[in-house]
């Protein structure tokens, strides 16, 4: 880490690092849990030490979502078969079937029918989001640039 780094980039680097120690976790908690220990220097309160693992959780979704989700470090396509290029590696779980809640990943070969249909629904709406986005912005530039 850099002296220069704020506070949240800096504990984003021990989160990253703790998610590549962490091979195979999919757990926010946990990756959160093991950030909290590593720096944590004294005991803490328990709302303090509620509020870090909070917070740590959120960071450590974040950094577990750029790992597995599409365009990630570590979610290369499927090679070998017909969707290759296409599928992700991980998905994420569906709500019905998270433990306590938490969002975690299965892999492709894993994954229930539950969370396969929460997936092909979430990639719908955001296919037909980010159609409507490009529609809009096609016709912003349209009216923009028509004039000149």
């Amino acid at each position: 880490m850099k002296s220069g780094d704020s506070i949240h980039q800096q504990i984003t680097q021990l989160t990253l690092a703790a998610v590549s120690a962490m091979t195979g976790t999919k757990y926010p908690s946990r990756v959160a849990q093991a950030v909290l220990e590593q720096i944590a220097a004294e005991p803490m309160t328990p709302l303090v030490a509620y509020a870090s693992l909070q917070y740590l959780k959120d960071v450590a979704r974040t950094c577990l979502r750029e790992k597995y989700e599409p365009g990630g470090e570590l979610n290369k396509a499927i090679q070998g078969d017909m969707f290759t290029g296409l599928l992700q590696s991980h998905y994420a779980r569906s709500p019905n079937e998270r433990i306590a809640g938490e969002p975690s990943y299965d892999e492709l070969a894993d994954i229930t029918r539950d969370t396969w249909s929460f997936n092909v629904k979430r990639e719908r709406k955001v296919g037909s989001a980010h159609l409507q986005h490009a529609d809009a912005l096609e016709a912003w530039g349209r009216d923009r640039f028509s004039a000149a």
